[in-house]
C-alpha cells in the first residue's frame, strides 16, 4: 500500500498554513521557505490528517509533537521514540501544531 505524498508549509508572513503535493508546489507562492512539513499518511481518531510538527493529545500523554526520526514518523514519550506505525491512533487527536501554537 502506498501513501499519498503531501506537504504543508506555514507561511510566517501571512500566518497561514498552505497544503500542497509535489505536483502543485510553486515556491514563488511561499513567503518563508523552510517550514515544510510532510504528511505521515495517517489520521487521528477524528479522521484528521497527521503531519510532521502536529501536536497530538493521547488519553495518557497530552501534547506529543510529531517528528521524523530514524526514518520514521513518531514522537518522544518519556524520552523514548515511539513510531506512529506502532501507535494506537484511535485514542489520538491532533490539537495543534508547532507553528501556530508554540
Amino acid at each position: 500500500m502506498s501513501r499519498q505524498i503531501k506537504f504543508r508549509d506555514y507561511e510566517c508572513v501571512d500566518k497561514i498554513m498552505r497544503y500542497f503535493d509535489l505536483d502543485s508546489y510553486d515556491r514563488q507562492e511561499h513567503d518563508c521557505f523552510g517550514n515544510i512539513m510532510q504528511f505521515t499518511g495517517l489520521t487521528d481518531k477524528n479522521g484528521k490528517e497527521i503531519y510532521e510538527g502536529d501536536i497530538l493529545s493521547f488519553e495518557n500523554y497530552p501534547n506529543e509533537t510529531i517528528i521524523f526520526q530514524c526514518g520514521a514518523f513518531g514522537y518522544n514519550s518519556t524520552y523514548s521514540f515511539v513510531p506512529l506505525s506502532e501507535t494506537n491512533l484511535s485514542i489520538a487527536e491532533v490539537i495543534s501544531n508547532i507553528h501556530e501554537n508554540k
